[in-house]
């Protein structure tokens, strides 16, 4: 039998980038039932910015009387939320800081679900105004909590595409609900928000802790299961885990952390406040959203 000499066949350059970056759908799928969740909120948060549009003026046709909603309460209905959040942008922020991601975006999901279900439910004016109170944390949420998710669950690679599709799903749940109040009663709005609200919900409690948070909190054994549960053990990943830890250790190291007592916390604290890192894109931030809010984008 005659005997042949087989070698490898050469791999291009080419062809191991390619392979580089193949999909792992694994860790892939779990970043987008993460996403979805948060890509749903945003477009709750839609609906809610477009529902009294709806159901202001067919409140006042089915009454026969634009009395029933004076022009100052409209404005309430449409903008209360925005009153309503703004402190709770602090407190959430604070614990995020202290408790995690999960839980207080969990929270903000429960609100806007009982917000949901209070303006189903109404039958007054004042009942419809609680509901959009109630949904001021829920927005506050959408600024403080989505971009943290986003960010920390998702894979560099993938995080512009997600984070895309987050302003994108705003401006289609403002479409839903103007499209719903257009050809159905008001109160199919709250009813779709309340079935999207319990989608979040269930998919927040499969949800594993964010890896950065709990880096920052020095769990790094927890941390490291974390990361590689949602984007993979490969080479890039590993690699990113690796310099997340490593800075972690090393800011833990220089501020002394553990050895702060709660008066140095909270110095320390305000001393984050002050410093131009912090409060220059802020005030960049607060500065651009009052713009579409003073140009009437929203009205």
């Amino acid at each position: 039998m005659d005997k042949y000499n087989y070698e490898a066949a050469p791999v291009n350059n080419s062809d191991s980038e390619v392979l580089s970056n193949t999909v792992k759908w694994k860790p892939f799928l779990k970043q987008l039932l993460i996403c979805s969740g948060v890509w749903t909120s945003m477009f709750l948060y839609g609906l809610c910015v477009g529902a009294p549009t709806m159901f202001i003026p067919q409140i006042r046709r089915e009454a026969n009387n634009t009395d029933i909603i004076s022009d100052d309460m409209a404005s309430w209905l449409t903008s209360v939320y925005g009153f309503s959040g703004f402190p709770f942008v602090f407190i959430l922020s604070l614990l995020t800081k202290f408790v995690g991601r999960r839980i207080p975006f969990m929270i903000a999901v429960v609100d806007t679900l009982a917000a949901f279900t209070v303006l189903y439910c109404s039958t007054n004016i004042t009942h419809i105004l609680i509901s959009e109170i109630m949904q001021g944390l829920f927005s506050a949420s959408q600024i403080v909590i989505t971009i943290m998710i986003l960010t920390e669950y998702t894979s560099p690679k993938y995080r512009g595409m997600f984070l895309t599709i987050k302003t994108a799903t705003f401006y289609w749940g403002i479409w839903a609900s103007n499209a719903i109040g257009t050809f159905f009663h008001w109160r199919k709005i709250p009813l779709f928000g309340i079935i999207c609200s319990l989608y979040i919900i269930l998919t927040v409690m499969i949800w594993p802790e964010s890896p950065y948070w709990l880096a920052s909190r020095g769990r790094f054994k927890e941390c490291a299961a974390s990361h590689r549960s949602l984007k993979g053990c490969d080479e890039e990943s590993e690699k990113e885990l690796e310099v997340l830890i490593n800075s972690q250790k090393e800011y833990i190291a220089s501020c002394g952390v553990d050895d702060m007592t709660a008066r140095e916390r909270i110095i320390d604290f305000f001393k984050t406040l002050k410093s131009k890192e912090f409060y220059k894109p802020t005030l960049l931030s607060i500065i651009t959203g009052c713009l579409g809010v003073f140009s009437g984008n929203l009205i």
